[in-house]
Order: C-alpha cells, then sequence, then structure tokens
C-alpha cells in the first residue's frame, strides 16, 4: 500500500484489500487512519514523523481494523519516496501476524496459570522438609542425605517455576520494574552477606570489591537482586571448589555505573557467546554442579535491566572465567 504524508491512501494491492475486507475502489481515497486500530494512531504518527525525518525504513506492528470490526494485526516496515515535486510516498509491507500474536498470548496465559498452581505446593514442599531437617528427630546420614537431595530437587524446580511465570509476564508485558534512587553499595553489601554463606558451602570464594559508597544508582531492589542472584548463581554451577567469584562496580558510561560477577570457572565457548541471553538457549558446556535450567535465567536478566534503561554483556575464555556486566542509571 502506498499513502501519501496526510495518510491519504493512493496505492493499494488486492491482498491488502482483501484483508481489510474493502474493495479496490472504496479503500482508495481512504485515509489510512481511517483503517488503524484507534490504540495505535499515536504510534503511527510517531512513526510517519520519524520516516519523513529520517528517509530510513521504519519497522511497525500494529492493528488494522477491517470492515466488519474485526482487528487485524500486522507487522512490516514503512519506508519512503520522494517524488519530483518535492512531496513524499510512503509504502508500507505488512504481513498478517494475528494468529501467530494470538496464538503467544494463550501460551503466555497457560504458562503463567500453570506455574501459578505449581507454586502453592511446592512452597508447602519446601518447608515441610526444612522443618523435617530442623527436627530434633534423629535421622541417619542416609536419610539426611535423601532429605538434602529431597531439598536440592525443589529448589531446582521452584527456580525454573519462577523462570516460566517470568517469562509469562515478559511475554505479555506485565514484568514491572520500580526504578527509584537507591545506595548501591549497601546494596551490593547485603546481596554479599547473602551469598558468601552459600559460595562456602560449594567450596568457593565469594568476594565483594569495594565500591564508592556515595553511589546511588536507579534501581527496582527486587528486580535487581533477581539480576545478580541469577548471575551469581550460574557463577557458583559452573565454577569448580577452589574458584573464586568476585562482585564489583567500575565506571560506567556518562550518567551510568557498571556492575560486574567475575568468575573463574570453566568459561563460555565462543559459539556460545552470541546467544547466551536468547530465550530458551543452552550453552554446550556441562553443568558443572546441580541441574540444567530451562535456558531463561539469563533471558530474563537481559530483559530485566533492558527494563532498566540499561544494558548486559559478557566476556569469557573458555577454561579461564567468565565476567558478566550491566549497566545502570546514576540517580
Amino acid at each position: 500500500q502506498s499513502v501519501d504524508e496526510t495518510g491519504r491512501l493512493r496505492m493499494i494491492n488486492r491482498a491488502w484489500a482483501a484483508a481489510v475486507g474493502y474493495s479496490t475502489a472504496e479503500a482508495l481515497g481512504k485515509n489510512i487512519f481511517d483503517i488503524i486500530d484507534s490504540a495505535n494512531q499515536e504510534q503511527w504518527r510517531a512513526t510517519l514523523a520519524k520516516l519523513l525525518a529520517s528517509d530510513l525504513p521504519c519497522a511497525l506492528e500494529t492493528s488494522f481494523v477491517t470492515k466488519d470490526g474485526r482487528k487485524l494485526r500486522v507487522s512490516g516496515v514503512l519506508s519512503t519516496l520522494k517524488r519530483p515535486d518535492g512531496t513524499h510516498a510512503i509504502r508500507g509491507v505488512f504481513q498478517d501476524v494475528t494468529a501467530q500474536r494470538e496464538l503467544e498470548r494463550i501460551r503466555s496465559e497457560i504458562t503463567h496459570h500453570v506455574s501459578h498452581e505449581l507454586k502453592t505446593p511446592l512452597t508447602v514442599t519446601t518447608i515441610a522438609l526444612h522443618m523435617m531437617e530442623e527436627s530434633d528427630r534423629e535421622l541417619s546420614a542416609e536419610q539426611r542425605h535423601l532429605l538434602g537431595t529431597a531439598l536440592s530437587g525443589v529448589s531446582h524446580l521452584s527456580r525454573m517455576v519462577d523462570d516460566l511465570m517470568e517469562a509469562s509476564r515478559s511475554d505479555s508485558g506485565k514484568m514491572r520494574v520500580d526504578a527509584a534512587p537507591n545506595d548501591l553499595d549497601a546494596f551490593l553489601a547485603n546481596i554479599d552477606n547473602t551469598f558468601k554463606p552459600l559460595a562456602t558451602r560449594n567450596g568457593l570464594t565469594l568476594t565483594l570489591e569495594p565500591g564508592d559508597p556515595k553511589i546511588r544508582a536507579m534501581f527496582d531492589p527486587v528486580r535487581l537482586r533477581q539480576i545478580l542472584s541469577n548471575l551469581i548463581g550460574n557463577a557458583m554451577k559452573f565454577s569448580p571448589k577452589g574458584g573464586h567469584i568476585t562482585i564489583g562496580t567500575n565506571a560506567g558510561p556518562e550518567g551510568f555505573i557498571e556492575i560486574f560477577v567475575r568468575d573463574t570457572g570453566i568459561g563460555i565457548k565462543n559459539n556460545d557467546l552470541d546467544r547466551i541471553f536468547d530465550r530458551l538457549y543452552q550453552t554446550s558446556n556441562k553443568v558443572q554442579k546441580g541441574e540444567p535450567g530451562l535456558g531463561l535465567g539469563l533471558h530474563i536478566c537481559r530483559e530485566l535491566v533492558v527494563a532498566h534503561g540499561g544494558h548486559i554483556g559478557v566476556t569469557s575464555n573458555l577454561g579461564d572465567g567468565t565476567t558478566f556486566r550491566f549497566t545502570l542509571r546514576l540517580a
């Protein structure tokens, strides 16, 4: 389809006309804003303004309203062509993604519902196992081993359920981040105190490099703990006994502070680095400790960092450790 600078339709193809339910004669002369869903019109205006200012193609996902009132979800690209008289013709090429988006919505709702239903029995089971572990009843070495195995399995399953719930929130746009000015140095000290005993039990050393106590950054404490828990947990999983994990901060780009988690573990293969944050992607490295996850943890970390307005990256040498770095805005 092609429209002029005001949005008036000047050229359409039969496939597009059939998709929106109008004849070619009916559609020609209409304004594109008569067909765009009202909820997407501001997005269209902003995209058109950007296109006319830069002359660069712009990707766009939006909804058209068909003649019989249905919403048609489409994804495509807008481009512009300057006419000899100085005016612009704006062309759009779109693909119908209505069924695909509906399937994604249903899948996300089912995932969230199932995950939510699993949380209660998992929590009850975890509490019961901890009560058995802490009771005065004498347990044999074999019984304690079995109890530890059960606790480890329930904990692993609970983390996977949490990841599924977060992934479904991300899909549905319900992943909330309430960033506010907070004391970053004190927060990292608390993280260090929380994970030190766990690192010691795994035969690892966890160190917090002293930062600037005056630094205040914009972050959601619950979400930042989630990010660091995942990164530190991965560092522990892929570090052999005697390994070292370091948490600290560096100066970031202007207006940002960088946080890093560095380990002396087995590292990540080069062919995994480009996809490490992809949804459901699992590295080809063999897990050192515990069970493999779903490949959602690092994907969720990236989503949460981006939601904070930051960037996350990774550097690694196989056999020589890995460093994850991400940025937060300074308060």
